[in-house]
């Protein structure tokens, strides 16, 4: 129970000024002794002195006060007195209220320099960065949002002078790839500590890999770890007009693309195509004008690089512009290389020639050993080959041509491996007895010819060769035997191509799904051309390649490089396309028009999220800034420390020690 709660309780008057009031009475209690020390009367030594002049002076004066008049003029009274004082109410944690911003240790910017901030032309990015330089403190880490954030350092350090930090904010440029504001809170998660601020600088416009509640779900985990949270969102909305979405069609070579009004206003625009103006029916365009609409229009597809544009211009160009890469050849030549007098009406023909489409055809032509063509194919099949007329110059030129990007297919058979191939086979002869009975393929189809196949069917035993896997080599397709897996279908990359074995003998002794075996020839010829997909991707993938340089959007650069900017990258001979908005192949998007009010685009730039700091209230500029209590117990311990010294210091000149 506390004495006089109305002055020392939790609500009394001095908890105004302590955080444990109830202990002031403990610094009251501690001055008792020191001034009952003072009042102890020493034991009287007699001593003979002329007593005249002390009579005459204490006459009229009570003892009493003569005993307080000495307490009171003696200085080592008045300096202990002050220093329990001190210590005493240092134990009752004296306070006084600040900003809350003048307890920041650390501060942590998190800065989004996703697409939608080049609304604007850039302005709103600038404007992100003026708001950024104003929050810096004296030790600084800064977080990028953007799709793969990342924390910025110098020499891996990530805490950075005000200097530092400032430099760094104005060498930034805005990047054209979605935002990811939670994984970027995520990695401001890891540099918190107590009294950090973590200042969120964003526009807001939230990308397909964000969303009001995760991010305020971060924020929560920050407030949790004892930072003090600012939102800042300097950034202007604009109008846009956008493409949101393509589609390519390989059955009949087409790009759809999709384009949405995001404005509350009817909006005239056109598409043109590599320079050229597409025609849309006006009963059509006028439409799709309209606040929220949404228009496809299909256009054929050129082969290298292309462009979609929309016009005119708007205050969010990024998604204005949509680039498309596709192989620059429109046939796959293909030599069939047999002995075979019967290889014309294999069933090998039809899979190899229905792997065309209306992108690229298919020529097969035949050759006959040792009678063999000028090798300039994309496509090389041996199978049922008389190997003794196969010369070591015709083995060095396909060697040649697949390094330079070619594909060879080379089918099991016998005396296969007695044949001199320069390294070229993805296996090995292996000394082991026949195969019998009905052998299960097993497939490995995560990945290359087989991706997504589970089954493709069985084969006679005796029609396998008995080989191993080498060293780099890939196994797609295998049967289970006593000695372990044994491949049947296998690949290996040599140079820019790759050499692929066919491990069946005889096709007429193998129960395949024909569909599977249509899949597996067609993706066969597909190695020879670059996949669609992975010359048409959206920007945050990382580019490599085997030159010194890339060029990029941005300049010639050295890889790897980060896709921060839509464009062409060019890599090795064909461009690599990157959009905000990947291209998507198949026959129809992946979002339909009724779903498009629940998808988030960054080209949503008039439509902020609302993102509050977790306690309800938006921490946004020019709001009262919040007040809390700034224990002032280390400041009174030193005060009385010092006292301390100082009082030894008086009783050394006085003579005392």
């Amino acid at each position: 129970m506390v004495l006089f709660p109305s002055v020392f309780g939790p609500s009394g008057v001095l908890s105004a000024f302590f955080l444990k009031p109830e202990n002031v009475l403990v610094a009251l209690a501690l001055i008792v002794p020191i001034v009952l020390l003072y009042l102890i009367k020493p034991k009287p030594v007699n001593v003979a002195v002329p007593s005249l002049m002390f009579i005459l002076n204490d006459m009229g004066k009570s003892t009493i006060h003569r005993l307080f008049r000495t307490i009171f003029r003696d200085i080592l009274f008045l300096l202990q007195v002050l220093i329990v004082m001190l210590l005493g109410l240092a134990i009752a944690k004296p306070f006084i209220e600040v900003g809350q911003e003048s307890m920041v240790h650390q501060s942590i910017l998190v800065v989004d320099v996703s697409a939608s901030t080049r609304t604007h032309d850039d302005g709103n990015f600038e404007s992100i960065i003026d708001a950024a330089t104003e929050s810096l403190a004296s030790e600084n880490v800064i977080v990028l949002a953007r799709d793969k954030p990342v924390v910025l350092d110098v020499s891996g350090d990530p805490s950075l002078s005000a200097g530092r930090a400032k430099s760094l904010l104005n060498d930034l440029h805005p990047t054209e790839m979605n935002g990811n504001l939670p994984g970027a809170l995520d990695l401001a998660a890891q540099h918190v500590g107590p009294q950090t601020k973590v200042t969120i600088i964003s526009d807001f416009i939230l990308s397909p890999l964000e969303s009001q509640e995760l991010i305020e779900a971060k924020i929560k985990v920050l407030r949790s770890k004892g930072a003090i949270i600012d939102i800042k969102n300097p950034a202007r909305t604009g109008r846009n007009v956008g493409i949101i979405d393509a589609t390519m069609a390989s059955q009949n070579a087409t790009i759809t693309i999709r384009v949405q009004n995001f404005n509350s206003e009817p909006e005239e625009f056109g598409i043109e195509y590599n320079g050229e103006k597409v025609s849309i029916p006006a009963n059509i365009l006028a439409p799709a004008g309209q606040p929220g609409s949404l228009l496809s229009v299909s256009v054929p597809v050129a082969h290298g690089k292309s462009e979609l544009v929309l016009t005119p211009k708007d205050d969010f160009m990024v998604d204005n512009h949509y680039y498309i890469s596709v192989p620059d050849r429109d046939a796959i030549n293909v030599l069939l290389i047999s002995n075979d007098a019967d290889a014309q009406r294999s069933k090998l023909i039809p899979a190899i020639t229905s792997a065309g489409d209306q992108f690229t055809r298919v020529n097969l032509a035949y050759a006959a050993p040792p009678k063999i063509p000028d090798l300039n194919h994309q496509v090389y099949i041996i199978k049922d080959i008389n190997t003794d007329f196969i010369l070591p110059g015709v083995v060095r030129g396909l060697r040649e041509q697949v390094e330079e990007g070619a594909v060879l297919v080379v089918f099991g058979q016998p005396d296969i491996f007695s044949l001199d191939l320069q390294g070229l086979m993805p296996v090995e002869w292996k000394s082991a007895p026949t195969l019998g009975g009905r052998q299960e393929i097993l497939v490995n189809g995560s990945l290359g010819l087989l991706h997504g196949l589970t089954d493709i069917g069985q084969v006679d035993g005796s029609q396998l060769q008995r080989v191993a896997l080498l060293n780099g080599s890939t196994m797609h397709a295998y049967v289970q035997t006593n000695d372990g897996l044994e491949p049947v279908i296998a690949h290996k990359r040599i140079g820019k191509g790759a050499v692929i074995y066919y491990g069946i003998k005889d096709q007429r002794a193998v129960d395949i799904d024909t569909n599977a075996y249509v899949v597996v020839w067609g993706r066969i010829v597909d190695y020879s051309l670059p996949d669609v997909r992975q010359l048409n991707t959206g920007t945050g993938m990382v580019v490599s390649a085997n030159a010194k340089t890339i060029t990029t959007p941005m300049g010639k650069l050295q890889p790897p490089v980060l896709g921060t900017h839509a464009g062409f990258y060019y890599s090795g001979a064909l461009p690599i396309a990157a959009n905000l908005y990947p291209l998507r192949i198949g026959s129809q998007s992946a979002e339909t028009k009724d779903a498009r009010a629940s998808i988030r685009y960054e080209s949503t730039i008039a439509d902020p999220a609302d993102i509050t700091t977790g306690d309800g209230v938006l921490s946004a500029v020019g709001e009262e800034e919040a007040k809390v209590p700034m224990e002032l117990s280390t400041i009174a311990i030193i005060i009385a420390a010092s006292i301390m010294l100082f009082e030894l210091l008086y009783v050394k000149l006085r003579g005392d020690l």
